[in-house]
Order: C-alpha cells, then sequence, then structure tokens
C-alpha cells in the first residue's frame, strides 16, 4: 500500500509540474525555450503513463484492491 500512495504523490506533482509547463509554454515566445518545454512535456508525458502503468499492476496484483 506504501508503494501505490508513493507513486500516487510522484503522478500528482507530474501533473501539476505539467500544469505549470503548460502555462509557460503559453507565453513563451523564444524558439528554443518552446522546444524545451515541448521536450520536456513529452517526457513528462511517458513519466505518467510510467507510473500510471505500474498503479494497474500494484492494483491488480492486490486481490481486495482489484475487488474494488
Amino acid at each position: 500500500m506504501h508503494e501505490i500512495r508513493e507513486l500516487h504523490v510522484a503522478r500528482v506533482a507530474l501533473i501539476k509540474d505539467r500544469i505549470a509547463r503548460l502555462n509557460r509554454l503559453d507565453t513563451a515566445r523564444n524558439r528554443i525555450v518552446v522546444r524545451r518545454l515541448q521536450a520536456r512535456e513529452r517526457q513528462t508525458d511517458r513519466q505518467i503513463a510510467q507510473i500510471g502503468a505500474e498503479l494497474v499492476r500494484l492494483i491488480d496484483a492486490d486481490p481486495e484492491l482489484a475487488r474494488r
């Protein structure tokens, strides 16, 4: 259960970071800055997906949680 909580906290932090980055992207004008923000966005999306997949795996592996 601790592992699930830890992954959830990490996922929430990544989502908050993603929102802040999207806000910065809306105001960014420099091409290099825009590209770096977009690259970081793709990386964050991959990390969120990885954590989500691990959460699903852990929940499915626990019979009590899988029933919920």
